[in-house]
């Protein structure tokens, strides 16, 4: 039993992992049922993809990030209503699909609140460029879902390979 757990450890130790670290930033504007309620959105997250940095068509990994909605103050005749910020703490599922410089793929997992607001389900499409083979570029489109409404933003965000 020894013999097998030393070899095992050996061949872990000496055969390459291709993971690849990113984190990020990003902010944008609220988009559909929160447009009347946040006035931006801005966060930051971070991923673990897996897949050969030179060969990999397709990577594969998973994600963490913070999320936070700044409210708005609607005015009503007679009245002022100041909204909540929301923050939500998003855990998923990533994908991603390379060709030379450009990249597309899709955030997909839950989103739980840390505010007033509800979490549910979050998926996040993006759309970005590779510069200097470190730094990512990306659109995105960010929807979370808790039931009575979705929580959602257009955006911009920048990652850097680490």
């Amino acid at each position: 039993m020894k013999k097998h757990i030393l070899i095992i450890s050996l061949i872990l130790c000496l055969s390459e992992i291709d993971a690849q670290i990113k984190v990020g930033i990003h902010g944008g504007s609220p988009v559909g049922d929160a447009e009347a309620l946040y006035n931006s959105s801005w966060g930051i997250n971070g991923y673990y993809m897996f897949g050969s940095e030179r060969e990999s068509l397709l990577k594969f990994g998973a994600g963490a990030g913070w999320i936070k909605y700044s409210g708005e103050e609607i005015v009503l005749p007679g009245s002022t209503i100041d909204v909540e910020n929301a923050s939500f703490l998003t855990i998923c599922s990533a994908a991603r699909v390379y060709y030379k410089i450009f990249f597309t793929g899709v955030d997909i997992g839950y989103a739980f609140g840390l505010s007033e607001r509800d979490g549910g389900f979050h998926w996040r499409p993006v759309l970005g460029v590779v510069f200097l083979k470190i730094l990512e570029a990306n659109l995105f489109y960010h929807s979370i879902n808790p039931g009575d409404g979705d929580v959602s933003s257009l955006g911009l965000g920048l990652h850097i390979k680490l």
